[in-house]
């Protein structure tokens, strides 16, 4: 092999990183099709605007209190979110991830 000959994979930290930056965004539709929509086809209507509940165990006039369970797979279901943006930005303090990851999981619940 000549110097001049280049290869097209030289830095296979590059393709992880699109790799993993695809997964990222695949694991973020995923996520928000589960939260908005409990797995359900999605659909948008005229059938009003929908209550926003955001203190989990106490019932609402439009909503019951939470399950635990409930929670505690919401939880579970924002832990990759820390991993993927821990790896995609290892420059960040755990702070700032942590801080990301509680404020990107209050998004999507509060827009329900």
């Amino acid at each position: 092999m000549t110097p001049n000959e280049t290869h097209a994979h030289e830095n296979p930290d590059e393709g992880r990183s699109t790799l993993l930056a695809v997964l990222f965004v695949i694991y973020l539709v995923l996520l928000a099709w589960v939260v908005l929509w409990k797995l359900e086809v999605p659909w948008v209507g005229s059938g009003g605007l929908r209550g926003i509940k955001l203190v989990p165990f106490i019932a609402n006039g439009t909503s019951g209190a939470s399950m635990p369970l409930e929670l505690i797979a919401n939880f579970l279901l924002f832990v990759p979110f820390g991993f993927y943006l821990a790896v995609l930005l290892p420059s960040w303090t755990w702070w700032k991830t942590a801080a990301t990851v509680a404020a990107g999981s209050r998004v999507p619940e509060i827009s329900q």
